[in-house]
């Protein structure tokens, strides 16, 4: 399995089974360090829909009960497993990232934290069931997806943009 991607860049590959196992290798490390119940972390994005090419950053959520305020032994707790706070401002999330190395150039996993059971939560992982149960909506996000990734100047905010919509329409059915 190979993931990551470099800073700004936009890569579709194809879907590979081993991203579900290396969620649950994440899932039982971060529950083991963060002594979160396994059930407040979640696989989302691309990469957990079935045989959905995608970006190969693995996308996970970990709700936490007192958003937005994040302790330092979670931070910590974070840190020590290589999950790093970014500078991305975002009023229901804060996000971490791991890099593949030390130059901090290729993201390999994005950790959202959020309210758990909250509404970004919760949109989350509708979005991830509802494309998981339908042939149709899978086909017509990866029709978009792959729209995208054609344009040369396509960056990472343009792309998630662009899929806003869709998103939208699929948790608000």
């Amino acid at each position: 399995m190979k993931l990551g991607l470099a800073n700004h860049k936009v890569d579709v590959v194809k879907h590979d089974p081993a991203w579900r196992q290396e969620f649950a290798r994440c899932r039982s490390e971060l529950a083991l360090v963060t002594e979160i119940a396994p059930t407040r972390i979640e696989h989302i994005g691309s990469t957990a829909i079935l045989d959905m090419p995608a970006k190969p950053i693995l996308d996970m959520v970990l709700g936490i009960e007192h958003f937005p305020h994040v302790s330092p032994k979670l931070s910590d707790a974070l840190k020590d497993v290589g999950f790093l706070r970014l500078k991305v401002e975002k009023p229901e999330e804060i996000v971490f990232a791991k890099f593949n190395d030390d130059s901090y150039q290729v993201k390999t996993h994005y950790l959202h934290l959020t309210q758990y059971r909250g509404q970004l939560w919760r949109d989350w992982i509708q979005f991830r069931d509802r494309l998981n149960e339908s042939a149709e909506l899978r086909s017509e996000y990866l029709a978009l997806k792959l729209s995208l990734v054609e344009h040369t100047e396509i960056t990472i905010e343009k792309y998630t943009d662009a899929k806003a919509a869709f998103v939208k329409k699929v948790i608000s059915t």
